[in-house]
């Protein structure tokens, strides 16, 4: 692809979506993959194109019921070599209580209490036709795209610490992003919020269906941007992927019209699978923090890189950290204890009150 003056533009954005084609290296073969939002569209391709990798022994996948468990594990029954074992979980990501559940069943049978995890491709997301909340009292997109996300991402940690033992490679979290995010809500706007940035978002008056979705998307890139700085990156490398516009079912609740037009300019979900696939396992272009995009790691939004979007990202990163510890089993520290656990003790954990300590002393 060629390197275009401005990602941020309009221009760039259409050229990625009609004339860019993803150029794929092989990808390395992890033995164990975690890939959250399995059952349909690019979570379900994507699987059906990491069961045809050499060295795979166990593919993890999940859905939001056991009904779509149950289809999805039946489909890819029929293509999967002998050798892989594919397990299926449930999870409701508007629901702290289940995702709860499913780390808990994720660890059962453990010999060490913690499940090695190679690769885990945090793929589920959805876009709102209206505003609705979810159990954890925020918006559907903002709960499921972010919030739900970032809690899995802290989670997985230590799974992922334990994955990388078992390889010569680190492991990776890599989150579903879009290119989309270039056209969220402006980075001023968040900043200058007076209720904090998730309060403001969670806000009905704020709402639109695409402005809740692409926003959703920036704020991955800034929490996955704050987190890979936390984290060893020869022991646990994170990335935010962008699969591009593909034709599946994420738009169904939209206007006709918008629908039309996200189809003609999108891609096949393969295609997109690919790119999902290449950029959580392949060697190329993939940086710890990085924005992987059309097979290389690209620059997310200009603004993240000023003295503003910085100073957002660890306003977000505090924001977050905080709800999820006092909603984490309304305990403050079973969810610090788990950050430590995933960190291994190293790196540095902002707090609300702007004061950075070592997690050492949480």
């Amino acid at each position: 692809m060629a390197n275009l003056p401005n990602q941020d533009g309009m221009f760039a954005f259409f050229f990625r979506r009609l004339l860019a084609i993803p150029q794929f290296a092989a990808p390395t073969s992890p033995t164990t993959v975690l890939l959250i939002g399995a059952n349909s569209g690019i979570g379900l391709a994507a699987a059906e194109i990491l069961l045809s990798l050499p060295g795979l022994k166990n593919l993890l996948l999940t859905t939001r019921s056991r009904e779509k468990s149950l289809q999805t594990r039946q489909h890819l029954a029929n293509l999967c070599p002998a050798s892989v074992n594919i397990e299926t979980f449930e999870v409701d990501l508007t629901d702290y209580d289940s995702i709860r559940e499913f780390v808990t069943n994720l660890n059962a049978g453990s010999n060490s209490g913690t499940r090695s995890v190679n690769i885990a491709i945090l793929n589920a997301g959805l876009m709102m036709g209206k505003y609705e909340l979810g159990h954890g009292r925020f918006e559907l997109t903002l709960q499921v795209n972010y919030i739900s996300t970032a809690l899995l991402s802290l989670l997985l940690l230590p799974n992922l610490r334990s994955g990388s033992g078992t390889s010569s490679s680190p492991s990776r979290l890599s989150i579903c992003s879009s290119d989309g995010h270039y056209f969220a809500t402006p980075i001023p706007t968040l900043y200058n919020s007076d209720d904090g940035i998730l309060c403001y978002l969670n806000d009905p008056s704020n709402f639109s269906s695409q402005g809740a979705y692409l926003t959703s998307k920036l704020l991955g890139i800034l929490f996955g941007r704050a987190l890979s700085e936390k984290l060893d990156p020869t022991e646990v490398l994170v990335n935010m992927i962008n699969p591009g516009i593909a034709r599946t079912n994420l738009f169904r609740d939209l206007g006709w019209l918008f629908r039309i037009s996200m189809w003609l300019c999108g891609r096949s979900v393969h295609v997109a699978a690919g790119v999902v696939v290449q950029g959580a396992l392949g060697d190329s272009g993939v940086v710890s923090g990085g924005f992987y995009s059309e097979g290389r790691d690209t620059k997310p939004l200009s603004e993240v890189f000023t003295e503003r979007g910085r100073e957002l990202q660890e306003r977000l990163w505090s924001e977050t950290l905080d709800l999820l510890r006092a909603e984490y089993e309304g305990s403050t520290s079973a969810l610090a204890q788990i950050y430590n656990d995933g960190l291994g003790g190293r790196g540095r954990m902002v707090e609300a009150s702007g004061t950075v300590r070592a997690k050492d002393d949480l």
